[in-house]
């Protein structure tokens, strides 16, 4: 920012370009607004589910999931993003992952079971390789965000929120038959990866199979970072050029959750910032104001307004 600022004030051809001043402007704002120290997001992951099944879950459980301040390394990854993307076409997922034996897990036309597929196969990951590096905490940060809007929020996503409860029903459905009554309700987190490893498939989309794709991704992802000399490693072969996809695609799913003008969501954000605000409600803000769109989902997925996203 500061090289910014001083090629701007010393480049007299710039500073006369409409363009260029609006998007000094908007880069400006952008910074304002992420540099908040009291930014906060809620940390929930999908694998720590004991609800029961055939219940839904009540909304006041959202007052209990532990909030974290906002860790700047997110702030400037999003940052980042949107500065990169600064009048280009409109938002898509999926760019960051640039091997093609991972593209399957976006192939859904429901941006609810790709956040859950790509929040379970990160925690798996951390399980196996945790980190404590930026990329590793954009991506651990945002997953367990995505997962937490997706559960207690649906109303602030893309889907209809009707499709998105579905989709939670049926992972708590999945979760509790793979796991067992016993250990839905009482195994930690660390046993619950343990015993859902045996759900691994083919590495291809399995349709209403959330938990069973997001394993088979996330051993994708392990196989990945193996050492070398493993003779089932694949490249790239370190931990840290897959954390840093994972940051890149975390930033990438929260960037295209935030635009919206369906009148649903805009009553949502206006309803989250009564109870105190979310995070998403902020990168909205963000998105409107700097004219972000994004593209539909694969396969054509759609709104609730039949209008695609």
């Amino acid at each position: 920012m500061v090289a910014l600022v001083c090629d701007y004030a010393a480049r007299t051809a710039w500073r006369e370009k409409p363009s260029f001043r609006w998007g000094f402007r908007r880069i400006r704002w952008l910074r304002s607004r992420m540099s908040h120290g009291e930014l906060t997001i809620k940390q929930f992951s999908v694998l720590n589910l004991r609800w029961p099944p055939v219940f839904p879950l009540p909304s006041t459980l959202s007052l209990l999931v532990r909030a974290r301040t906002v860790p700047a390394c997110v702030k400037d990854s999003i940052m980042d993003y949107l500065v990169a993307h600064d009048h280009a076409a409109p938002i898509s997922i999926g760019k960051p992952v640039v091997d093609q034996d991972l593209k399957w897990a976006f192939k859904s036309k429901s941006i609810a079971e790709v956040i859950l597929t790509w929040h379970i196969a990160t925690t798996i990951f951390e399980d196996k390789f945790p980190s404590h590096t930026s990329s590793s905490i954009v991506a651990t940060r945002l997953s367990k965000y995505c997962s937490y809007l997706v559960i207690f929020h649906p109303e602030l996503l893309p889907d209809n929120q009707d499709k998105t409860e579905d989709v939670v029903d049926l992972v708590k459905k999945e979760l509790k038959e793979s796991l067992g009554c016993l250990e839905f309700f009482f195994f930690r987190q660390a046993a619950r990866v343990e015993r859902i490893m045996k759900l691994e498939g083919e590495g291809s989309w399995t349709e209403k199979k959330v938990v069973k794709n997001g394993v088979t991704l996330g051993a994708s992802l392990r196989a990945k970072a193996k050492p070398p000399n493993d003779p089932g490693s694949k490249p790239p072969n370190d931990p840290e050029i897959v954390w840093k996809m994972l940051g890149d695609v975390w930033t990438e799913i929260m960037i295209y959750l935030a635009p919206s003008t369906d009148e649903e969501r805009m009553k949502g954000h206006e309803n989250a910032l009564v109870e105190g605000g979310e995070f998403i409600t902020v990168l909205w803000a963000l998105t409107t104001h700097t004219g972000v769109s994004r593209k539909p989902m694969p396969d054509g997925g759609q709104g609730e307004d039949g209008r695609s996203y």
